[in-house]
């Protein structure tokens, strides 16, 4: 099985502060995954529902040694 790509790098609370991340570390050349829970993904969404932000374990780590 292959090892996982991503690790998470946070937890925000609200779509929109997650989109703000993504697109701040999207214009640094950062490969970005927002994972929000399936719960919170109803017909009328939830706008302060949890989303985890994800960038590659190669940036992750590259952050951790800056």
């Amino acid at each position: 099985m292959d090892e996982m790509k991503y690790a998470k790098l946070t937890e925000v609370f609200g779509q929109w502060k997650a989109e703000i991340i993504e697109s701040l570390l999207k214009a640094e050349g950062i490969d970005v995954v927002l994972v929000q829970d399936s719960i919170s993904q109803s017909a009328y969404g939830n706008p302060f529902a949890t989303v985890q932000v994800f960038v590659t374990k190669e940036e992750s780590s590259r952050q951790a040694n800056c």
